[in-house]
């Protein structure tokens, strides 16, 4: 019945699936999405109709050393146009110091990432966003956070916690058994975590 009637409304769903509170729709185009948004109710019956929260963007890196001389919300702003609704500029420690690099974390309002943007006269290549895997600064393990975390709790250099600095003995990782920190990127487990 519910699908005979969105049917009259937006046409055919690219898939419709019951979730916890509700229905999960994936239309065919955004006009359609539009159209469900704009809705109260579906024949008699109130509905409640939001954008899924995570489902309906992407996040995208360009590169580009003349964005640097701009704020983020100046770039964002130029970028609105483009789907742009987020910018983040990634920094990164030298000498102790926080730096600002030529890379930008863009967030689209779309779940498709554009290849290419247009930022005033230069045109950016955009790659895919690859967040840093989860990792738990209970036990230092990936895949998981404290918040659900049971296991001892344990230092980056592979000790059970202590007081004070890293100890002198040789250091372990918790995650592959190398000898570096359970933080170093260079442990092939954080390259191949899950949700690396």
């Amino acid at each position: 019945m519910i699908q005979k009637q969105l049917f009259g409304l937006i046409g055919e769903a690219k898939s419709i699936r019951k979730v916890k509170d509700g229905l999960l729709i994936e239309t065919v185009s955004a006009a359609h999405a539009n159209k469900l948004l704009s809705s109260e109710r579906l024949d008699s019956a109130k509905i409640e109709v939001t954008p899924h929260n995570t489902l309906n963007y992407s996040k995208g890196v360009v590169s580009c050393k003349d964005l640097l001389v701009c704020s983020t919300e100046e770039i964002c702003s130029e970028l609105k146009s483009q789907g742009v609704t987020e910018v983040r500029r990634i920094k990164k420690k030298v000498n102790g110091e926080l730096q600002d690099t030529p890379n930008h974390v863009l967030t689209f309002n779309t779940p498709k990432l554009p290849a290419k943007i247009k930022a005033g006269y230069l045109v950016l290549s955009v790659r895919v966003y690859v967040p840093a895997p989860m990792r738990c600064f209970r036990c230092q393990k990936f895949g998981h956070t404290a918040q659900r975390c049971e296991s001892t709790q344990m230092c980056v250099c592979g000790k059970e916690m202590h007081e004070g600095k890293r100890r002198e003995d040789p250091i372990e990782c918790v995650n592959c058994k190398g000898n570096h920190l359970a933080i170093s990127r260079s442990c092939p487990i954080y390259s191949v975590s899950p949700d690396r």
